[in-house]
Order: C-alpha cells, then sequence, then structure tokens
C-alpha cells in the first residue's frame, strides 16, 4: 500500500535558500569555454539531462570535460573543432541544437547534429541561412530547416548575417559565439521582430566575460571583430531566476520572506521581469548583486497586464498568481 501524505498549507513562510545555476548561463558558458584558449572553471553549473547532452556532444568536438557536483573544469579547444565521426545527439536540447550548429560549421567535414523527435520539430532555417552568408553549407537529412542536419564544415567566413522576423534570439547568439573564430568581421542586423531579446545580452555578457566583446551598434546591430580568441577563466553561474520564482511566488501568496542568496538583481535573464511585477501588484523586493529577496504583503486587486514575450518560462508561474489574486 502506497504511504499517504498529508499536504498542510503554509499559512507563512519564511526562507533563505540557494537555487540551480541558469541552464542559460550554464550553456553558453559551457560552449565558450569548450571554444577558449587554456582551462576554465565553471561554478554552479546546472546538472540536468540538456547540460549533460551538451557536454557529452562538446567532448566529441574535442573539449575535455571534468565535472564534479555543481563544478566543471573545461580545457578548451582554441576554436579547433575535431570531426567527432559521428552523430551528434542533443536529445531534446534546442539551444544546444542551435548553438552547435554554428560551432560545427567551424570544424572540417561533415558534422551531423540529431536529437528526439520533439527535437526533430523545432526550426533551424533562418540559422543555416545565417552560416550560408559566411559560407557555410548544410543539408537537412529528412525535412528543409529541421534537423537532423549535417553540417559541412569548412572555413567560416566573415560577412553580414540578416534575420528577418525571426521567433528565437538563439540564432543570434549561436552566430555571435563562433563569430570570433571566422575568417573576417561578422556583422548581425536583425530586421522585423524577433523574441526573447534579453537572451542575446546574456550571449554579449558570458562572451565578455571570456575576453571577447561584441560591439552593439543599436538594439538590432550587432558585430564582431575577427581574430579574436576566448580566454580560459573562472566563471561562476548565477541562479536560474525561473527556478526562483516559484519562491518568490510563495512569498507572495503566503505571507512572508523568501531570500534567495545566488541571484542578481541586474542580471540580463529576462525572468526578472517577473520581481516587477510582483513590486507593483504589492510585495516588498529588495536586493543586491548577490541575493534577491520578496516579502509577502496585501497584492493589490483590479485588472492588471503584463507582457510575457520575453519571459515565456514565467507564464505558469503568473497564471497561479493571478488565480490566487483578489
Amino acid at each position: 500500500m502506497t504511504d499517504i501524505k498529508e499536504i498542510r498549507p503554509l499559512a507563512r513562510v519564511n526562507a533563505e535558500l540557494q537555487v540551480p545555476g541558469s541552464k542559460s548561463y550554464s550553456q553558453r558558458a559551457l560552449v565558450i569555454a569548450s571554444l577558449a584558449d587554456g582551462k576554465s572553471m565553471l561554478r554552479n553549473m546546472l546538472v540536468a539531462e540538456d547540460t549533460h547532452h551538451l557536454i557529452e556532444a562538446l567532448r566529441l568536438l574535442g573539449a575535455q570535460i571534468v565535472s564534479s557536483g555543481q563544478d566543471v573544469i573545461v580545457t578548451g579547444t582554441g576554436g579547433g573543432i575535431q570531426n567527432p565521426g559521428r552523430e551528434l545527439y542533443l536529445g531534446n536540447n534546442g539551444t544546444a541544437m542551435r548553438f552547435l550548429v554554428s560551432v560545427a560549421a567551424l570544424g572540417s567535414g561533415d558534422i551531423t547534429l540529431t536529437g528526439d523527435p520533439r527535437l526533430c520539430e523545432r526550426p533551424l532555417q533562418p540559422l543555416l541561412d545565417g552560416i550560408r552568408s559566411l559560407g557555410v553549407s548544410s543539408t537537412c537529412r529528412h525535412t528543409g530547416g529541421f534537423p537532423p542536419v549535417i553540417v559541412h564544415g569548412g572555413m567560416l567566413q566573415g560577412g553580414r548575417v540578416i534575420f528577418r522576423d525571426i521567433e528565437s534570439s538563439q540564432y543570434v547568439s549561436s552566430i555571435l559565439i563562433a563569430a570570433p573564430y571566422a575568417s573576417g568581421d561578422v556583422e548581425i542586423e536583425i530586421r522585423g521582430s524577433a523574441v526573447s531579446r534579453p537572451y542575446v545580452e546574456m550571449t554579449r555578457s558570458v562572451m565578455k566575460a571570456f575576453g571577447v566583446p561584441v560591439e552593439k551598434r543599436n538594439e538590432n546591430h550587432f558585430s564582431v571583430k575577427s581574430g579574436q580568441r576566448y580566454r580560459g577563466c573562472r566563471y561562476l553561474v548565477e541562479g536560474d531566476l525561473s527556478s526562483a520564482s516559484y519562491f518568490f511566488l510563495a512569498a507572495a501568496l503566503c505571507g512572508g520572506t523568501v531570500r534567495v542568496t545566488n541571484t542578481n538583481f541586474w542580471t540580463h535573464q529576462g525572468d526578472v521581469r517577473f520581481l516587477r511585477y510582483l513590486k507593483e501588484l504589492g510585495c516588498g523586493v529588495a536586493a543586491t548583486d548577490q541575493w534577491i529577496e520578496v516579502s509577502g504583503g496585501r497584492l493589490i486587486e483590479g485588472d492588471f497586464s503584463a507582457s510575457m514575450e520575453d519571459l515565456p518560462d514565467m507564464v505558469p508561474t503568473l497564471a497561479v498568481l493571478a488565480a490566487l489574486r483578489p
């Protein structure tokens, strides 16, 4: 007989905790460290299925990666991508798929990237058009614009990539990450709409931490000089605000205070906007560059509108708050 556990609602919550590292920052740091010269120590890495698939793929591309819990030591390839001689299987990790398309373009010969059936339904065509603009062709094995994809690696050239009305900023981030190793300067221009723009700023911040700046001429125009190289470094992955949001929500609904100690209010994670919505609805929010604290109060009644375009992971959390708000 299965044990029955009683769940008792909290009348009030007071807690201090840490959350796992941000998946978005973790994956960017892993890829960039794998391209860098020398060794990198990545702290507070997210340990999850997605990062496992990415690490295995990066090892096959030539990086040496040793994991110990949430700490990872990466010996980079210096931009010299090894042909794995076998398919890179990425599970359902769409971020890894998109980032590694551009990394594979730095290699030699054909490199095949694939994943589970759901991943193979996620579009790649704007990114494949982007690397073609820089001199690297590709072939989709079954359906045009979708994985499995074979990247015909060679010399990633310089030039201009234009994205029009893209459904993911990961296309932009992918080419930015590989751009320092192109044979010429790379410019990226966004025309029309682009979803989740804060993630491009996240990419720029991680690239800068590893020694490569991205020139931002305006909101839609980025440039990376050729001849630059990432340098191995010590990098601390900040806590994931999507994970932290559930605990902040508990404070908002139950009263009391929750502090998450490994988060940064001035982050490039778009989910930080959830804290602004909590404050607008009556919660107290205090923060430094090392922790964020939310205190529950009487929630404000009446209609409230929130744009979720750049923070899709917050939709379930805000939906629960909306359902229980007066």
